[in-house]
């Protein structure tokens, strides 16, 4: 009897070759994948980013607007209702030479800086308007940093929206300088 004729009950050859594609791993392809460019997370990042700006330099306005009432009155008849701030004996202390200024004007600019940060990144990430932000925020980094230390040489507590604000301009610091160096921000300006 001659077995090569009989038909073949199973395939071991295919067989095993199903098994071999089934344990190994996909090929991996020696070419990179393309990432997403930085350009479009930016993009996509920066609605966000801006957004939390406006929203917080809002609230902070509304938290502490005594620097804000104090220079409209410089320029009105408007008369905050804090003002005239005065010492244990009755004598007029002017709001500039106060304790609470620098407290208030600290989050004041550092609310100031926020808003012009949301706006530059929601409508105009042109390259001078980032730097504009960037500036306003290495400016707010140190101003607050200085209240701290003032503040708590003096014995006062520690100033938290001083802190928040050191915090969030070195966050806005390093999202500004992303935004430069990436090439995102465009350079001509509004006219071009």
């Amino acid at each position: 009897m001659d077995l090569s004729k009989l038909p073949k009950l199973s395939d071991t050859s295919e067989a095993e070759k199903r098994r071999n594609e089934a344990t190994t791993p996909a090929p991996v392809s020696s070419q990179p994948q393309a990432a997403v460019p930085i350009h479009s997370q930016l993009m996509v990042n920066t609605g966000v980013e801006a957004w939390m700006s406006l929203a917080i330099g809002v609230i902070l306005l509304m938290v502490s607007p005594f620097t804000v009432e104090w220079l409209i009155s410089l320029v009105s008849s408007y008369k905050p209702p804090f003002l005239p701030i005065t010492d244990a004996s009755g004598n007029e202390i002017p709001y500039l030479h106060s304790i609470f200024f620098m407290a208030h004007f600290s989050i004041f600019f550092f609310s100031v800086a926020l808003l012009v940060d949301g706006l530059v990144l929601w409508l105009i990430p042109f390259r001078y308007p980032v730097m504009v932000a960037l500036v306003l925020t290495v400016l707010v980094i140190p101003l607050n940093l200085y209240y701290i230390v003032v503040s708590m040489s003096r014995g006062e507590s520690f100033p938290i929206l001083s802190g928040i604000a050191i915090i969030f301009g070195v966050y806005m610091l390093t999202y500004q300088w992303r935004i430069l160096t990436s090439g995102w921000a465009r350079r001509e300006s509004l006219g071009a």
